[in-house]
């Protein structure tokens, strides 16, 4: 009895993202999924969310804010619900935004990404 308490308070200390299989590499700002395990398809929706929203020349965030908002549900800034139709909401919002070089076929793809996010963190 004793045994299965300690486990369970472990396995509550844990983040989301470890129990769920989502690896996070880098603390504070600089966190970063570790997409080596993402399906291939994933895994070119991560290197374009890194370009497109994380690269300093074109991007207006870190991805530890990403990471944020999928691991806990709550978006960092709005301190709102981050939850699949935010997702959406995000994308859009960023498609919007002048000089963001996402488009709409980019806006989705990054959507899809999130989507696999957040399904792998709250399995």
């Amino acid at each position: 009895m004793i045994r299965k308490m300690v486990l369970a308070a472990c396995l509550c200390s844990l983040p989301a993202a470890a129990l769920a299989g989502l690896a996070v590499v880098g603390q504070g700002e600089a966190r970063r999924f570790d997409p080596s395990g993402f399906p291939p398809d994933m895994q070119k929706r991560y290197a374009l969310m890194e370009v497109k929203c994380a690269n300093p020349a074109e991007g207006c965030h870190s991805l530890g804010r990403v990471v944020e908002a999928v691991t806990t549900g709550i978006a960092p800034i709005s301190h709102t619900p981050f939850d699949k139709k935010a997702a959406k909401m995000y994308g859009i919002k960023m498609m919007r935004k002048p000089d963001s070089g996402i488009d709409k076929k980019t806006a989705r793809e990054l959507v899809r990404l999130l989507y696999f996010l957040l399904e792998q963190a709250r399995p």
